[in-house]
C-alpha cells in the first residue's frame, strides 16, 4: 500500500469526509502506514494480545471520535 500512495490518497479522503466513524478508520489506516517496521514477534497485529484494561480505552476513544 505504501508503494501505491495510499498514504496520499487516505490523506486527502481524511480531509473531506464528513462520517466520524469513516475518520476514525481512516486515521487509524494512516497510523499504520505511517509507523516504523514492527518488532519481532509483532509482524502480524492480528495476532497481538491487547490487553484488556488498554483495549478498552482504545474503544473508548473511537467511540467519543465517532460521536463527533
Amino acid at each position: 500500500m505504501k508503494n501505491k500512495n495510499a498514504y496520499v490518497i487516505l490523506r486527502e479522503l481524511h480531509k473531506w469526509e464528513k462520517n466520524p466513524a469513516n475518520i476514525v478508520a481512516v486515521e487509524n489506516l494512516i497510523s499504520v502506514l505511517i509507523s516504523d517496521e514492527p518488532e519481532s514477534g509483532m509482524e502480524n497485529l492480528n495476532e497481538i494480545v491487547i490487553p484488556a484494561e488498554i483495549a478498552s480505552k482504545l474503544q473508548a476513544a473511537d467511540e467519543k471520535l465517532a460521536d463527533k
